[in-house]
């Protein structure tokens, strides 16, 4: 049996969501690893910082924004 453990440092009482707490992190230790995605429970596929993570969901929200007011604006 694997046994876990928790690596994350004190959460911010400020930090109310898991949004809030990524920009914490991005704003106080952008460079330090956020994320791993694995491949098949073991192969390290792709790995984030704080900061990294950050602006993906940022663009990626944003691509998407951009994509649902372009449908609107098609439909008429």
């Amino acid at each position: 049996m694997n046994q876990i453990v928790n690596k994350f440092p004190e959460i911010p009482s400020q930090c109310a969501t898991i949004l809030d707490i990524l920009r914490d992190r991005s704003c106080n230790i952008p460079h330090k690893q956020a994320l791993t995605l694995l491949e098949d429970r073991e192969t390290q596929e792709l790995t984030l910082t704080s900061d990294e993570l950050e602006n993906f969901c940022t663009i990626n929200s944003l691509a998407n924004l951009i994509e649902r007011k372009t449908t609107i604006l098609m439909q008429y």
